[in-house]
């Protein structure tokens, strides 16, 4: 309490320095801060930070805090994490994992940068205000998320993957005019829900497994990864445009009426592809209400 008896909020300052290999647990209720003076870093090396240890509340890590090397971010009890500081992933060989199961927060202040090692951004609910960079090592975007709002990511070496669901509200460009940087989007194995998928740059679509549920393709796009991608909710291609599935295949897997749709007329090439109807659920599937030509 201050000196006037009123509550405030539980604050780890850090002045300077910090180096975690064990674990730190914030629990106290209501808003817990890992904050600082002025700037300062903790380093982590296989450490674990706690939100909500044995207690709900929230932890914010503060603007001009800096958290490195590898380890864990996560909630013990059900509690959301936001970072307005700079959390980043550098240490070749091995992971940083940000996973709070209440959901994460990148804030207008926040950065997240992967120089090396790899990173999995896998919190059940998240989203990005503020600035992702990789310049090294994989970066894993799980989770469940949406890019609506992002400041296009700094992306000129490493990868960047998506492994979780993408829930998008409108044109997702994985070229290097979207949202995951220059160097485009490295692989996708996740779970992609609705929205037009586009190539504006001609970057390939490399993916060897995940599902695209209600998902209309809006340029011409090179599928490559030699796997299986499951169709769900019907797809949509737009006029006039080719998507090459080279040896991909698509399985249609939900239950119904399948449709291959276009927007007017528009080519699949195959080389060594396989189109699935009832893939892993009984439906009936039709190439098409218009024009859809494999070739």
């Amino acid at each position: 309490m201050d000196e006037n008896g009123v509550s405030e909020p539980p604050i780890w300052q850090v002045c300077q320095h910090r180096h975690l290999h064990d674990s730190h647990h914030f629990a106290s209720g209501g808003a817990n801060h890992l904050s600082t003076l002025g700037s300062s870093t903790v380093t982590m090396a296989g450490g674990i930070i706690y939100s909500g240890y044995t207690i709900a509340n929230t932890l914010q890590i503060d603007s001009g805090v800096t958290v490195s090397g590898w380890g864990q971010i996560t909630d013990s009890t059900g509690a959301a994490i936001t970072n307005a500081g700079t959390i980043i992933g550098n240490t070749a060989g091995h992971t940083f994992t940000l996973n709070p199961g209440a959901g994460f927060t990148n804030a207008a202040t926040g950065v997240i940068d992967v120089t090396n090692g790899t990173f999995n951004l896998s919190a059940t609910n998240w989203s990005n205000a503020g600035n992702m960079s990789v310049t090294g090592g994989i970066m894993n975007l799980g989770g469940t998320f949406t890019t609506t709002g992002w400041n296009a990511m700094t992306h000129t070496a490493g990868a960047v993957n998506v492994t979780g669901t993408l829930n998008n509200g409108g044109i997702l460009d994985i070229g290097s005019a979207g949202p995951f940087g220059a160097n485009g989007l490295t692989q996708f194995s996740g779970t992609l829900v609705g929205g037009t998928l586009i190539s504006g740059d001609g970057t390939a679509f490399n993916t060897n497994t995940g599902f695209l549920n209600g998902v209309t393709i809006g340029s011409n796009l090179t599928f490559t990864g030699n796997g299986t991608n499951q169709i769900q909710n019907n797809i949509t291609i737009g006029n006039g445009f080719t998507v090459a599935l080279g040896n991909n295949s698509w399985g249609f897997a939900s239950a119904g009426n399948d449709f291959i749709h276009t927007l007017g007329a528009s080519t699949i090439t195959l080389a060594g592809s396989v189109i699935y109807s009832g893939y892993t659920v009984a439906n009936t599937f039709t190439n098409s209400y218009k024009n859809v030509w494999p070739s």
